[in-house]
């Protein structure tokens, strides 16, 4: 089963991605023939309703709700009961030009000669389409779990020279659930802490001055102590913000001879009249990825919610053992007046005392089987963004993409950018895993017509089920297997 989804839809009404393949049905009926109409131009089915067309180009914002709703139903198929997934989704602008008031010119004058100008019913001109919210109370409503908004938040964005709203600077990840209790690694990913908007490297917390009377017990006992004590040893809890830069995809694909380049031998290129980059062949024509987020943003997604080991009998994943030492009493009481034991000196709202927690080991089904790391889905593949940040923490990975151009260049950068670790990353400690590898990038050509039809044969070709994990017969899926540790 799969432990983790991480994806980003191609988000709605902002650009126009190449390819025929991009061209895919939506909703609908499996077993209709599809009849869309002799003109060209009708998108709808007129025996099942099914629409035809690239995702993110449809009429209004609830069509395309929809379909991604579509595909996350499917999702909730192959994910794992303590499964989480999380969704990376930006909002748009209701427009004049077209459908968005974009800037790119193809996609506007496609949308100009259809005739589709806003506004739609329930959006005005310039009107924030809420894509995201809508987005997550049409999943609610599907069965998902809304466990957190994360915002993304960009210190390079690009620039915007709008004269009546601010530039936008974030966006959203959704963190789903499937059910109300999951699989969650909070040590993994904790923060260092804060004093007045600064990292405390001091190792001194309460200084002569800040006590409040030296004369009381209290201020005894407070003087003096160690200021790290006080706070969970690893830090503290993440906030809800991810703070990254952009960092450049670095790959571009000459499109008739399909060799791929990296930044530096790009560079290396001769240049033609035209001051393009002429390629080997001969072709000054070249594609690459325009829509690509940090491995900065995925890092702390997967460390969090994707367990480097699953029982590969069972299915149960490890989970952290945590070594609590109780801290000390109430304020006031003779317990903090003597001073306590180590850490904070009050309880908690059940009255119940604070613990300094130390990781000392990993759980045990005690099944006796093989460990195998947890495998992360992706969707929209794209660039190969999660795939190669999945490998880099010794997680496995699949992917889904309809590009046959972007699974050349994702497979070239994972080639290229991805290491395998002998032991899979936890942040705090490290257990013995493979460096075996399940990876896969899945092409439309291999599968049907549209995406979600690829996640339900992505679970019947490999075994699952929605109670466990069962072996598969597929070849082109390698099972990573490591000794248990004695």
């Amino acid at each position: 089963m799969v432990s983790c989804v991480i994806t980003s839809p191609p988000y709605w009404a902002l650009r126009k991605y190449n390819g025929s393949e991009q061209e895919q049905i939506w909703g609908g009926r499996r077993d209709c023939q599809h009849n869309f109409g002799n003109d060209g131009k009708s998108r709808t089915c007129t025996s099942c309703g099914a629409w035809k067309g690239q995702l993110g180009h449809e009429e209004n914002p609830q069509l395309y709700v929809d379909h991604i709703v579509e595909v996350f139903h499917e999702l909730r198929r192959v994910l794992r009961s303590d499964g989480v997934a999380y969704l990376i989704i930006a909002d748009s602008y209701a427009g004049a030009k077209g459908r968005s008031g974009q800037k790119e010119h193809n996609y506007q004058v496609s949308q100009a000669e259809d005739g589709k100008r806003f506004p739609q019913k329930g959006l005005k001109h310039k009107d924030l389409c809420l894509i995201p919210e809508r987005l997550a109370i049409s999943l609610q409503n599907d069965g998902w779990y809304v466990r957190s908004r994360i915002a993304w938040v960009k210190r390079n964005p690009l620039p915007g020279s709008y004269k009546d709203r601010r530039s936008s600077s974030w966006e959203l990840v959704l963190m789903l659930a499937k059910s109300s209790h999951y699989w969650y690694d909070d040590d993994a990913i904790r923060e260092p802490h804060t004093w007045y908007g600064r990292v405390q490297k001091r190792k001194d917390f309460y200084m002569p001055s800040e006590v409040d009377d030296e004369t009381s017990q209290a201020g005894k006992a407070r003087h003096g102590r160690p200021r790290y004590t006080d706070f969970h040893p690893g830090g503290r809890n993440a906030r809800d913000v991810i703070v990254t830069v952009a960092e450049p995809f670095g790959y571009d694909m000459c499109r008739k001879c399909k060799k791929v380049y990296g930044r530096k031998e790009y560079r290396r290129l001769r240049k033609s009249e035209d001051k393009h980059r002429v390629c080997i062949c001969g072709s000054t024509e070249w594609t690459s990825h325009c829509a690509v987020f940090p491995t900065a943003l995925v890092r702390p997604l997967i460390l969090s919610s994707c367990p480097a080991w699953v029982c590969s009998r069972c299915g149960k994943a490890r989970t952290r053992i945590v070594e609590s030492t109780p801290c000390g009493g109430i304020r006031g009481t003779e317990r903090w007046r003597a001073g306590g034991t180590v850490g904070k000196p009050q309880r908690d709202h059940n009255g119940k005392w604070d613990y300094d927690g130390k990781t000392v080991g990993w759980t045990d089904c005690g099944c006796g089987a093989d460990w195998i790391p947890g495998i992360i889905l992706d969707p929209f593949a794209g660039s190969g963004t999660v795939a190669v940040t999945a490998e880099n923490l010794g997680r496995d990975w699949l992917g889904i993409e309809v590009s046959q151009d972007y699974v050349t260049l994702a497979a070239e950068r994972i080639r290229r950018d991805a290491k395998r670790p002998p032991l899979p990353t936890t942040e705090n400690t490290t257990m013995q895993s493979s460096s075996e590898k399940t990876t896969s990038v899945w092409c439309a050509e291999q599968c049907r017509q549209t995406r979600v039809p690829l996640i339900v044969d992505l679970a019947v070709a490999h075994g699952i089920d929605d109670y466990g994990l069962q072996q598969s017969d597929s070849s082109d899926i390698v099972s990573p297997s490591t000794k248990r540790e004695k």
